[in-house]
Order: C-alpha cells, then sequence, then structure tokens
C-alpha cells in the first residue's frame, strides 16, 4: 500500500519521545568531546518515498576500561532510548572523567514504527527478520568441527555494530556492558515460589523483574544486585526463583551467561571468528542486560528506572571498578 507520506507510519500510541527529539539530545554528547561514528544506515521505503534512519556510536574522548551502553535493539522497548536522551549531559559530564562509549539507538526504523525487528513485528517474517543485535557470526560454537561460528552470517545492521564494537574495544576496552531492554511478556514467567515471588498480571500486583548477567563475572556480581535493587527501588519485585519465557533459570532476579547469540555474550566473550579464522578479542568483565516489564508500569516509570541505572553507574564507575575484579 501506498502512503502520501512515510510519516503515516510512525508509532506514537505509547507516547514515546519523537526519534526527531532523540537524534538531538544525543548529539548533546558532542558539546562534551565525544566522537559520532556513523554504525549503519537502515532505509525505510513506502511506494516511491524513502527516509534514511542513521544509527550512531557516540565515543568519548578519555581512553582505558569503559562504561559501554547500549539501547534501542528493540523498536518496541522505548524506555532506554529516552533514558539516554534524557541524561545525556549527565553522560557528557561524567565522561570527562571516566571512558564512555554510549549507541543509544540501534533500531531507530523499529523505534520509528514500534516494531520489534527492523522490518518485521514479533513473530513477523522479514527479509533481515534476524535482530540488529546478532552475533551469531563472531561468536564460536563450541560443537563445531573445526572451529567456526554459530551462523555464517547475520543481517548487515548487525555485522556493522559488530565491526564497530570490535573496533572501539580496542580503546575503550569495556569494563561495565549495560543494555537497556523489556520484556512485554513479563506475565509469562514461571514462578516456583508464589509467596515470595507473585506473578505479575496486567493490573494487579508489583511488575515482575530481572535481568541478564554475563561476562568474565557473571555471578555473584554485587553491580548486578546493585541494578536490581535500583529497579525494586521502584516498586518492582524480582523473580526470585522461576524461568524466562524462553526457559532460561532465574535464581534471585539473574540469569546467568546465557548463550544466546546476543552482542551481550559477545561481549563478554574472549574469542571470536574473523570471517577465517579464531581471533582473540576483549572480554568484558561485566555485561548486563536490564529487562523492565511492560505490564503494570507507565512507559515513564520504566524510563526513570532506566535513567536510575545509568547515573548510577556513571556516578559509582570508579568506586565499582576499584572494588570489582
Amino acid at each position: 500500500m501506498k502512503h502520501k507520506s512515510i510519516e503515516f507510519l510512525r508509532y506514537v500510541e505509547d507516547g514515546r519521545v519523537p526519534i526527531e527529539r532523540l537524534y538531538k539530545a544525543y548529539d548533546r554528547l558532542l558539546e562534551y568531546g565525544f566522537s559520532k561514528i556513523l554504525i549503519a544506515t537502515q532505509v525505510l521505503e513506502d511506494g516511491e518515498e524513502a527516509r534514511k534512519f542513521p544509527i550512531y556510536g557516540y565515543v568519548g574522548k578519555k581512553t582505558g576500561d569503559a562504561l559501554w551502553i547500549f539501547s534501542g535493539v528493540h523498536g518496541e522497548e522505548p524506555p532506554g532510548p529516552i533514558a539516554i536522551s534524557r541524561v545525556a549531559d549527565d553522560i557528557g559530564k561524567k565522561a570527562r572523567e571516566i571512558p564512555v562509549v554510549v549507541a543509544p539507538l540501534l533500531n531507530p526504523i523499529g523505534y520509528f514504527r514500534g516494531w520489534r525487528y527492523q522490518d518485521s513485528l514479533r513473530g513477523g517474517k522479514g527479509v533481515n527478520y534476524s535482530s540488529v543485535g546478532d552475533a551469531d557470526a563472531v561468536i564460536l560454537n563450541p560443537a563445531a568441527k573445526p572451529a567456526g561460528p554459530y551462523a555464517e552470517k547475520v543481517n548487515p545492521v548487525a555485522t556493522a555494530l559488530i565491526r564497530f564494537i570490535t573496533d572501539k574495544l580496542k580503546t575503550h576496552p569495556a569494563f561495565v556492558s549495560l543494555d537497556l531492554h523489556e520484556d512485554e511478556l513479563m506475565k509469562e514467567l514461571v514462578v516456583e515460589d508464589e509467596k515470595s515471588a507473585p506473578k505479575s498480571k496486567a493490573g494487579t500486583g508489583k511488575p515482575m523483574i530481572y535481568i541478564y548477567t554475563q561476562g568474565t563475572v557473571s555471578t555473584p556480581n554485587p553491580i548486578g544486585d546493585e541494578i536490581l535493587t535500583i529497579m525494586e527501588s521502584r516498586g518492582t519485585l524480582r523473580v526470585l526463583k522461576g524461568q524466562t519465557r524462553f526457559g532460561e533459570p532465574i535464581v534471585n532476579g539473574l540469569v546467568v551467561a546465557p548463550r544466546d547469540g546476543s552482542l551481550d555474550q559477545f561481549m563478554g566473550e574472549s574469542l571470536m571468528w574473523d570471517g577465517e579464522r579464531v581471533v582473540k578479542k576483549h572480554a568484558t568483565p561485566h555485561v548486563f542486560v536490564v529487562e523492565t516489564p511492560t505490564l503494570d508500569m507507565p512507559l515513564d516509570d520504566r524510563v526513570k528506572i532506566h535513567r536510575d541505572i545509568l547515573l548510577h553507574l556513571l556516578n559509582r564507575f570508579k568506586h565499582l571498578k576499584s572494588v570489582s575484579k
């Protein structure tokens, strides 16, 4: 179907911030000496009209052990990109003291349309159905003989993102990697201890939370516990014992070291496939994926959780680095 304008495709029903305002907010980082790097460009076509959506990475001047921030992998999950836009000045000021890398909006077409993937909703079948955060083509498959990755290739945006990551890890080796997400199917959690962790249902009870912890220090991890405590301070309740909808075990709010082929798993790997052979790479000690619930919690409240976590890690980074191995 042809429309008069691609603007017709813009998703606004959940009250998300217009994407133009996000781009403008992120560019405030340039005032603090960040470099702005074009990672890839998505193109949305509708009839005879086409609109480009650039994907940028922002790299702070200070080099060394860094805080990496990812967001917007899934377009249907707006709190992360919005939260980063609200704390852009805080990130910029703190980057004068600590190394920081930010990739705030990794799937702008998805954000614009309210779609999970760049060309489809969850469960859809599009040309580039795989996520922009897929890393199967560079993560080694331990069962492969001879050595090789899980997949021969991923979509072009994911390939470009991996290239950006591997390049910037050389100057800004990640100490903490944070990826901001949501789980709109949190209600399908299987909770084994109903008294201590009641199942969240739309309109009733406290929203349930958990996070993924990966990297070389996946558990026990005091930084992960601090993140969960921040989330609970906003009226949520961690799952003490249960499973995600993917069958991954949750213990005390943590899903530990899943091998899910994501950019987050890749951040914690010490080896990678470069297309021809196995090569070494920097392995991030602390890798976290935050999952806020969409049930029982308005968008602005979820944004505040992401904002609080960002500010905590920015302000406590030096201390966390001094006490965490």
